[in-house]
């Protein structure tokens, strides 16, 4: 910014383009600039709540469907450790609020795209309801009652 003579008249003037430019890069967070999806191939920018994973919109859904059908896998038996539990119940915890983070961000999302949020929410959803169950088997098969996480 180029500095700006700025004054009354009769009076002795004062540069301030210095300063101005100062207080701006100080005060004014800068935006990060965007990062490109870390998947080979992929165009797509990461929105700012996925900057940690790198991962844009489409490849975060599918990597928490993939994750979740594993997991699913895992406690459809009902023989998961607690500990394990206690790991899935913290991953539902976290996706959850993030993929919410990156639906209510104003970011502009295609229709498919927020299908494909809503499904994924949706499996989220029914891995907890799936905890829930191997949770109640495995405690009725233990001790006899109805237990939780």
């Amino acid at each position: 910014m180029a500095d700006r003579e700025i004054g009354v008249p009769g009076r002795a003037s004062r540069r301030v383009g210095v300063v101005v430019e100062a207080v701006r890069s100080d005060t004014i967070p800068r935006q990060a600039m965007p990062t490109n999806c870390q998947i080979t191939g992929c165009k797509s920018t990461t929105p700012a709540a996925l900057a940690e994973q790198q991962l844009c919109v489409l490849h975060y859904t599918l990597s928490i469907e993939g994750n979740c059908a594993e997991m699913r896998r895992e406690t459809a038996m009902g023989n998961a450790p607690h500990e394990r539990l206690k790991e899935i119940m913290k991953f539902l915890t976290d996706n959850g609020e993030r993929l919410a983070r990156v639906a209510t961000s104003g970011m502009s999302l295609t229709d498919d795209l927020k299908a494909r949020i809503l499904s994924t929410f949706l499996t989220l959803m029914n891995l907890r309801e799936n905890l829930d169950r191997a949770s109640m088997r495995g405690s009725v098969g233990r001790s006899g009652g109805f237990g939780r996480i």
